[in-house]
């Protein structure tokens, strides 16, 4: 997780370092014709609004997706671990009187932790 995090921070600062580095041979008269202009609007800019905002809610995307996935996969290890048990005992006594139920997403996205969930005993053969 940390490691895609880092790559990606890394080539978007690699894909925009070209854009902070001032502009180049050909580019300059442009450039110079257009901080004229820019200085004497008073108070517009000339770059395009929200640049960074979007950038970091790309990135705000992209860390609460990962998390969702992190948290997903936490859930199902918990969910064959403690079924796992549940089937021991089974195994060992011969009734089943609770089943684990595995952590979910709800429909307006709120996260609930698995829990345990009581079922009517079943006696076994003994």
């Amino acid at each position: 997780m940390r490691k895609v995090i880092l790559v990606s921070a890394l080539s978007l600062v690699l894909s925009a370092a070209p854009l902070f580095a001032g502009p180049s041979n050909s580019q300059s008269s442009q450039t110079s014709q257009q901080s004229s202009q820019c200085s004497q609007q008073s108070g517009n800019c000339c770059q395009k609004p929200g640049a960074f905002s979007k950038i970091k809610d790309s990135f705000k995307k992209g860390f609460q997706a990962g998390k969702k996935v992190g948290t997903k996969a936490h859930d199902s290890i918990q969910n064959k671990v403690m079924d796992g048990g549940v089937c021991v005992k089974e195994k060992l006594t011969g009734n089943k009187d609770k089943t684990f139920v595995k952590g979910y997403y709800t429909k307006d996205g709120k996260h609930v932790k698995g829990h345990w969930r009581n079922l009517e005993t079943k006696k076994g053969k003994r």
